[in-house]
């Protein structure tokens, strides 16, 4: 072994005691050129009339826009639900995701509606002759028990915290809560300056995990965030007077789980595992979402979560 960068052998030996540098023998080394890839993203949510499918490409020198395919999801009964590309901006794209692509969403929302419990088929033609192709099953239907059902938009009596319950979803992995307080936190807690919007989420893992405590337990993985730490810990005391959420509960099935969290330990970023093959990769998931209103105070004019 030699030292790296004319380091002297002592500096070199206390930076091995130290760990700052692991290794430092020359060695050549053999890297594989990337692969130009068609990435298709397929979500289907059994409570919108609309589907959406955005195709896009690991790199490439024709940019990562993928025109021209042929995007359909069949039924077992032999129905096809068809997509065409939309140049509608934001129709595809989600927060922290790839933001070139195309997007193609369903025109034939007579054909069927996505069913919870119901299995589909992806195929995916590209313009160069590609197939891709892929199946999901969506998970089963499920309830809200709390808040009580009645109408969506409930009261909450300020800094108390509940326990959301839900009924199992049969064929669900996870359980994902997403809480978005639009800007009602900054008008409750102006001190703390939260960012606008401001959305919190929380994982219940495992089928049988059908609870989450609204707010509290929603956020966990921000609460390093150094913009959003000071108001997610008042919101672990419960929901400000004046703030409101849109809260979701989705059931989702193990293709989507893959896409979004696969592998245990990953340093260098999200390990995604793929359900979509051939020509291509990606994921065909499916969501099951049942959505509510809370509103912080707001006794006398909505009902109570509670009853």
């Amino acid at each position: 072994m030699r030292a790296c960068g004319g380091v002297p052998g002592r500096l070199l030996a206390a930076a091995l005691l130290t760990g700052m540098i692991s290794a430092c023998e020359l060695r050549d080394v053999t890297t594989a050129a990337p692969v130009d890839m068609v990435i298709a993203e397929v979500v289907l949510l059994a409570d919108q009339s609309v589907q959406r499918a955005f195709l896009h490409r690991t790199f490439g020198p024709r940019g990562q826009t993928v025109p021209g395919a042929r995007v359909e999801v069949h039924t077992e009964d032999g129905r096809i639900m068809r997509f065409a590309a939309t140049t509608m901006a934001g129709v595809c794209t989600v927060p922290g995701g790839p933001r070139e692509g195309t997007c193609y969403v369903s025109v034939d929302s007579t054909a069927f509606t996505v069913e919870p419990g119901a299995r589909y088929r992806l195929e995916i033609e590209l313009a160069d002759g590609g197939r891709m192709h892929a199946t999901t099953l969506v998970p089963g239907s499920f309830d809200v028990l709390l808040p009580t059902p009645g109408p969506r938009t409930c009261s909450l009596p300020p800094e108390t915290l509940m326990e959301l319950r839900w009924t199992r979803s049969p064929g669900a992995w996870v359980y994902a809560v997403e809480a978005d307080f639009g800007a009602s936190l900054a008008q409750a807690l102006p001190a703390l300056n939260p960012p606008i919007p401001f959305r919190t989420v929380g994982l219940s893992v495992g089928g049988a995990d059908t609870t989450l405590v609204f707010p509290a337990e929603l956020g966990v993985f921000d609460r390093f965030d150094d913009d959003a730490a000071a108001t997610l810990a008042a919101l672990q005391g419960g929901l400000p007077r004046g703030a409101a959420a849109e809260v979701v509960v989705a059931a989702a099935e193990p293709n989507y789980v893959n896409w979004v969290r696969g592998g245990t330990f990953n340093p260098s970023g999200t390990v995604r595992v793929a359900s979509v093959s051939g020509d291509g990769t990606g994921v065909f998931g499916a969501l099951v979402r049942r959505s509510f209103r809370v509103v912080g105070g707001g006794e006398g004019t909505f009902r109570s979560c509670f009853r």
